[in-house]
């Protein structure tokens, strides 16, 4: 299955700022950090999802944003998926990763600056 971007409409001809402001969840329950990204999520022939979410700044960036933020890979998915499990792949997602991240805790996962991390969550409906 191909990469299918997403859109937010825009109703009233807003700017931008005013499309997003209030919609930061945009595909699940999870509330997206504002310095993080998620740049893939796709569902597989599988089933599973491949799931990939990027920092959006570097070091020394921004002062509030440049820091490491933590996500719930629980809630990205959304739409009455529940998390049954997930793994950490490589940035291209052919192969399992090991030794994670060392700051996650269960689902919850920590993304630092200037990364791009990818997971196949398993998801039952």
């Amino acid at each position: 299955m191909p990469l299918q971007p997403f859109f937010i409409s825009n109703p009233g001809g807003k700017t931008i700022e005013e499309a997003f402001i209030g919609n930061v969840n945009l595909m699940g329950s999870s509330i997206i950090p504002p310095q993080l990204s998620v740049i893939t999520l796709q569902k597989r022939k599988d089933g599973t999802f491949l799931v990939r979410i990027a920092h959006q700044y570097g070091l020394g960036d921004d002062p509030e944003l440049s820091v490491g933020a933590a996500i719930d890979l629980c809630g990205i998915v959304g739409n009455g998926y529940v998390l049954e499990s997930f793994e950490e792949l490589t940035l291209t997602g052919n192969s399992v990763r090991e030794g994670g991240g060392g700051k996650d805790k269960g689902e919850i996962v920590w993304i630092d600056a200037i990364d791009i991390r990818t997971f196949r969550l398993v998801m039952k409906e």
